[in-house]
């Protein structure tokens, strides 16, 4: 009996567990910093999806060590310093990797990493008094420079989260498959930026270690479509300036309209990055058998923006972009159930 009562348990828990139409939940180092020149540290963290009370506990791992989070301030997100761990975890301000991993009761352990400095694969070199690691992305670390940090900051006394210092300068000459510069084009890095008549141009990048084999260019008005090139490599520190010609690997098809919709994916979303609206791409085959659909836009935060109902016999429907530029994720549910999801950028004209 107690097997049977058992199973009937874990049964009803994957129930519950796939049937959820909302996302798991995600845990990132949202900004780390030496405090002093004794190099204490501080870790600020960012919940999305969940909150801090959806975990059982959480731990901080270095090259040194790893150590459970026994107390947590809340600033601008939830954080905590380096003696607020079970002991003493070092980071080496040369490099190091930092892991921190939450425990969630039904998803199990959560990770998240930084590797920084004099490591192997590091996202960016090691950072100075003065200067803290931010995410911008998932898996993406910049070097916000500046004398207030997010951490500890009460946003309600007008302290903004880090927003200079965290990019530098790349320019040079974008050639096409045959050699010769591309001229008044418009493509898409960190950044949009265009061409000058000469094929030069000159755009502001993220402050952290990269390379790109892939770039976008306009390939009609609003919207970008990626390009093979030859892989440039860098290591930007902010307000720096480097010098990176890019070498095209295959023809531009500018001016070429969308070609007609095929199977696929069941949601995607155009143009990408948005501007002014939000062309929604639903797959129509899978909307006349699904109930009750409709798409959740929400930010990166995990909050949720907008909903908007979608007819079953349409297959393209338009959303005002009333969002601020960023990223955010779209999720197409149908009948209480997750039917595709995809991210995308806002990113209008001021």
């Amino acid at each position: 009996m107690k097997k049977i009562i058992l199973f009937g348990i874990a049964t009803f828990m994957a129930m519950g567990l796939y049937s959820n139409p909302n996302p798991p939940p995600e845990v990132h180092i949202n900004e780390f910093r030496f405090i002093n020149l004794s190099y204490n540290w501080q870790i600020e963290l960012i919940f999305i999806y969940s909150d801090i009370s959806s975990f059982d506990s959480i731990t901080v791992q270095s090259l040194s060590g790893v150590a459970r989070v026994t107390h947590f301030y809340f600033g601008y997100e939830y954080y905590f310093p380096d003696w607020d761990l079970a002991h003493p975890v070092i980071i080496n301000p040369n490099g190091d990797v930092i892991t921190v991993t939450a425990y969630h009761p039904i998803f199990g352990g959560i990770s998240c990493s930084i590797a920084f400095g004099n490591v192997s694969d590091p996202y960016l070199t090691a950072p100075l008094i003065g200067q803290s690691i931010e995410r911008f992305e998932p898996t993406n670390f910049i070097y916000p420079y500046r004398e207030f940090f997010s951490i500890a900051n009460d946003p309600t006394v007008g302290y903004p989260n880090d927003t200079t210092g965290t990019s530098g300068t790349m320019q040079g000459t974008i050639y096409d498959l045959y050699g010769q510069p591309v001229p008044n084009q418009a493509f898409y890095m960190d950044r949009p930026f265009t061409t000058d008549a000469t094929g030069h141009y000159s755009t502001r990048i993220f402050s952290r270690i990269c390379s790109w084999d892939t770039i976008c260019y306009e390939k009609w008005p609003g919207h970008f479509s990626p390009v093979k090139i030859t892989p440039v490599s860098y290591t930007m520190v902010p307000d720096s300036l480097i010098v990176r010609d890019i070498h095209l690997l295959t023809a531009l098809l500018v001016g070429v309209p969308p070609e007609p919709k095929k199977t696929g994916s069941a949601l995607s979303i155009f143009p990408n990055p948005v501007t002014n609206a939000i062309m929604v791409s639903y797959n129509t085959e899978l909307s006349a058998t699904t109930g009750d659909m409709h798409i959740d836009i929400y930010d990166i935060l995990g909050k949720k923006m907008l909903t908007k109902d979608l007819e079953n016999r349409l297959g393209v429907v338009s959303i005002p972009a009333d969002l601020m530029n960023g990223m955010y994720i779209a999720i197409l549910t149908g009948d209480g159930k997750i039917i595709g999801s995809t991210r995308f950028i806002v990113n209008s004209a001021e």
